[in-house]
């Protein structure tokens, strides 16, 4: 029986893969051309001109210029499998790009003197993350003041903003840590102010969570999502009705990781789970 539902399955699969752009071998799948790419590279990102090409069996890679920044990247078009457990069903057309890479080195790069100068001003040390979605860069800095890190963030968020022409870190977000060695605050480009970071709540919320589980917690880190965003889980609503942004803080505690976040649930608790996805309340 059951090698009957593979077999159905793999066929409906099979059928699937020939009605769409989907194929069953690699060397089937059609990849994008220069042409092609080069419409990818102008949609998403800038107008752009070709400056060498490499073909092979199962990748096309071209070179572009950055036609306002001077800087060159790369889009590639491969065939890459679907499958699961080892066994693959089909093979598809896939296109990337390093260009967010590159655009990240050219704006850095555009301000380094800047931003080194700033830097040992201010004796930060700059990790540059080379990536908008994940963040731009995480700081360390010789002080525990706020408004010393303050003073430092901004001027270095506007000696970035200055630098990105495409305006592709607007959502950036940039921590800065103390020489304490916790977070200080958080630089936002889309308002270009510097966000403290609340220590009254952080307590606050630890002892929350040490008080429901009998643990020793240590503060992690923290992040902002949308309530909404948080696994959808347990029905719960705020207690204001909000779905809106959230701070979710991580802890580590009897060998578990664990979430608080600073929001109210409909019962009058804070809303917190452990990684594993256990959701757990507190009163708070």
């Amino acid at each position: 029986m059951l090698k009957k539902i593979i077999t159905a399955v793999l066929f409906v699969i099979s059928l699937c893969a020939l009605l769409t752009s989907c194929s069953l071998s690699a060397d089937d799948v059609k990849l994008s051309d220069a042409k092609q790419c080069k419409k990818y590279a102008e949609d998403n990102y800038c107008e752009c001109e070709l400056i060498s090409s490499y073909e092979s069996d199962g990748e096309h890679k071209y070179e572009f210029r950055d036609m306002e920044c001077g800087f060159s990247f790369y889009v590639t078009s491969c065939a890459v499998s679907m499958g699961m457990d080892g066994t693959t069903f089909y093979y598809h057309e896939r296109t990337s790009s390093n260009y967010d890479t590159e655009y990240c080195k050219w704006v850095v790069g555009s301000v380094k003197a800047e931003t080194d100068a700033l830097a040992e001003e201010y004796g930060m040390n700059i990790e540059w993350e080379e990536n908008p979605y994940t963040g731009l860069a995480e700081i360390t800095i010789d002080t525990a003041d706020p408004k010393v890190c303050e003073d430092a963030a901004v001027k270095l968020g506007q000696l970035i903003k200055s630098a990105d022409r495409r305006s592709r870190y607007s959502n950036c977000e940039i921590p800065f840590i103390g020489s304490d060695y916790h977070l200080l605050g958080t630089f936002k480009f889309e308002n270009m102010t510097f966000e403290k970071f609340d220590r009254d709540k952080l307590e606050e919320l630890k002892a929350a969570l040490e008080g429901y589980t009998g643990f020793e917690m240590e503060y992690v880190w923290n992040y902002q999502t949308n309530f909404e965003d948080l696994y959808k889980i347990g029905g719960h609503t705020r207690q204001d009705g909000s779905d809106g942004s959230v701070t979710v803080y991580y802890f580590n505690g009897g060998g578990k990781q664990w979430y608080i976040t600073d929001a109210v649930i409909e019962d009058g608790t804070y809303y917190y789970f452990m990684a594993d996805e256990e959701y757990l309340g507190y009163e708070g």
